[in-house]
């Protein structure tokens, strides 16, 4: 078998000089058209890629060159419906697969932030559920502690009680001063202070 004579067509480089700066001096003209109007109308006209003209946009507005613009939210949109407009228009390509599979992404993607979100709010019901824990032990030895006093106050009534009439004149004094103390101590522990 022989190799062939025959030269091989050469590739022609269609992005030469110039037809970068003719690309963005359309965008920066296009009024209120969508950019990807702009874009996909400039490839039809010169027989270019769409997707690598839009390449090139996006690493162009990245680039140092044009630091102040940035690329319009709907940018996206745009460019997904300029493909499936262009993909509905090539015979025997059926959709159905591909927007199947942007539907299951699309619900794939809800699912992933609604996971993070929940996993957030779990996370901040834990914190919370540690900090009411904390809270809670708090007062169960607040609690404690005043079931405490509440026996001391008995017990300094009782024997207050106990004394004969003569024991209680005699002692009134000092069980007002362990009352008033008591008392005291009752409120301390309540608040939290001791």
């Amino acid at each position: 078998m022989t190799a062939s004579t025959l030269p091989r067509p050469r590739k022609r480089n269609l992005w030469s000089a110039g037809i970068e700066e003719q690309l963005w001096a359309r965008i920066r003209e296009r009024d209120d058209r969508p950019i990807s109007a702009v874009i996909r109308d400039f490839c039809r006209e010169r027989g270019l890629s769409f997707h690598t003209a839009r390449a090139k946009y996006y690493r162009r507005l990245r680039s140092a060159d044009e630091p102040a613009q940035a690329p319009p939210a709907d940018t996206a949109l745009e460019d997904l419906a300029a493909f499936l407009r262009d993909a509905a228009e090539v015979p025997g390509v059926d959709l159905a697969g591909f927007l199947g599979g942007l539907k299951t992404m699309a619900s794939l993607a809800a699912g992933g932030r609604r996971q993070r979100d929940l996993a957030a709010e779990v996370q901040g019901l834990r914190r919370e559920g540690e900090q009411l824990s904390g809270h809670l032990e708090e007062c169960q030895q607040r609690l404690r502690a005043l079931a405490e006093e509440h026996r001391g106050l008995e017990s300094l009534v009782e024997e207050f009680t106990g004394l004969t009439s003569v024991g209680k004149v005699a002692g009134l004094g000092e069980f007002a001063r362990n009352l008033r103390q008591r008392v005291d101590q009752i409120g301390r522990v309540a608040r939290g202070e001791s």
